[in-house]
């Protein structure tokens, strides 16, 4: 949907040409968010990991963790990915 303004700043991208974007678009690294992912996203509520992307040349080693957002029904309505150097 979007993403914060220093992460648009340090993969060197804006935000909007990130929104509406799948991770692997956004990323284009190691980790393969497939229906399997996101199965285990939903079923645990999280996931930790950890990634390797390329911001130009240089390769960047990120931390991740993917977490729910929840309605009031208990109903996931989103997904938050938190990404760390």
């Amino acid at each position: 949907m979007q993403a914060n303004e220093r992460f648009c700043s340090f993969i060197g991208r804006y935000n909007e040409n990130i929104a509406g974007h799948t991770h692997q678009e956004v990323f284009g690294g190691s980790l393969k968010p497939d229906q399997q992912f996101w199965e285990e996203v939903q079923t645990n509520l999280h996931y930790k990991g950890v990634e390797q992307i390329k911001i130009g040349k240089k390769t960047v080693t990120l931390k991740e963790h993917f977490t729910t957002v929840q309605n009031r029904d208990g109903i996931i309505v989103k997904y938050i990915n938190f990404a760390t150097e």
